[in-house]
């Protein structure tokens, strides 16, 4: 018994391959009394890859170097965590509970501030006003402490600027001396009445009005310069006279310019 294996294409139509490999051992054209035993194999991975390999055409290059395996440490994997809200409100806690708290201590050091700024009198008597109570009832606790301090920074800055204010208005402002009144000045002082309401030198509303004024100012007696009192305060206050019914014309005169 003649024994003829075929590799074929499982893929393919196996008929015409048969028909084809025996074309080409001739078996289609000669008769042949032995039996014959056709045996299908189909290719083996390994030597299907070996075949690919022979059929492809080599690749024209460079030669390889030989280049030694270098080999790297892993690039750290970089995480991006999905944000986590629970986690920044327990961060913040932890970070407030390392800060410095606040103690009774921390109220009576702005008790000395006060105390320095207006006086230990004053601090007696309005630290426990400002606070409520005394600064040993104040409640262990933050948010009153806080609290406590903020009145005082408060209390103090109102009473700076009400001590301003006091200041700007009990402080006597610089006054400078009056100027020294002379009999002439009181002269002078008629000489504008007359100019302000005579149409002419002969001053007949001066003459009429000036011993009014004198009489209005130091009495029924007095109608003439020369008969009025000479010291400082009485010239003064005869040529203030003058001069108020010049501006505000007692007699209400014609105004001549």
């Amino acid at each position: 018994m003649i024994s003829i294996t075929f590799q074929l294409d499982e893929t393919q139509d196996l008929k015409p391959q048969i028909q084809r490999a025996l074309a080409a051992l001739g078996f289609d054209t000669v008769t042949y009394t032995a039996p014959i035993q056709i045996v299908v194999a189909a290719p083996s991975p390994v030597e299907e890859n070996e075949a690919s390999a022979a059929e492809a055409p080599a690749k024209r290059g460079r030669k390889p170097k030989d280049v030694g395996v270098v080999t790297h440490a892993p690039a750290p994997q970089i995480v991006d965590p999905e944000v986590n809200e629970q986690d920044k409100i327990d961060e913040y806690v932890e970070v407030e509970q390392t800060r410095d708290k606040l103690t009774h201590d921390d109220v009576r050091d702005y008790v000395g501030q006060y105390t320095k700024k207006f006086g230990i009198v004053a601090a007696q008597k309005n630290i426990p006003t400002i606070l409520g109570c005394a600064i040993a009832d104040l409640p262990d606790d933050q948010v009153a402490l806080q609290k406590a301090i903020f009145q005082i920074q408060a209390a103090m800055l109102e009473g700076q600027m009400q001590k301003e204010v006091d200041t700007n208005l009990f402080d006597e402002p610089e006054i400078e001396p009056e100027r020294e009144i002379t009999e002439q000045d009181v002269r002078d002082a008629l000489m504008l009445y007359a100019k302000k309401y005579d149409a002419d030198e002969k001053m007949p509303n001066t003459l009429l009005d000036g011993p009014d004024i004198l009489k209005k100012t130091f009495g029924p007696t007095v109608t003439a310069l020369r008969s009025m009192p000479k010291d400082p305060g009485s010239l003064r206050k005869a040529y203030n006279a003058i001069n108020d019914a010049t501006e505000n014309n007692w007699y209400n005169r014609k105004v001549q310019q």
